[in-house]
């Protein structure tokens, strides 16, 4: 979708810093952060809705966000939770992110 700036960040056509990318699936940190890494995980497929997205790529998303989860806590980075968001639809914001709380 030509307007979507979730498209076009998935394209390259807007930068972004990528934390992770695949054939199908791309992480990358928020320009607006909710707190300090908070990062947005997105399909490069446009839908509408996360119910749209095939089951194969939505559980890539969640597995993608557990995995950092993971990794996060093995860092040493001192944090005192992570928040998984979830928006879906246009009205409620479209996105799915991890806030990192401190």
């Amino acid at each position: 979708m030509s307007d979507c700036v979730f498209c076009k960040i998935a394209s390259g056509k807007y930068t972004s810093s990528k934390i992770y990318e695949d054939d199908s699936i791309l992480a990358f940190m928020d320009i607006q952060p909710v707190n300090k890494g908070h990062l947005l995980i997105i399909p490069k497929k446009h839908v509408e809705l996360i119910t749209d997205l095939d089951d194969e790529t939505s559980a890539k998303m969640i597995k993608l966000a557990n995995s950092i989860n993971k990794a996060l806590r093995k860092s040493g980075v001192k944090l005192e939770g992570v928040n998984y968001f979830l928006a879906d639809g246009e009205a409620a914001g479209r996105k799915f992110s991890i806030h990192i709380c401190t």
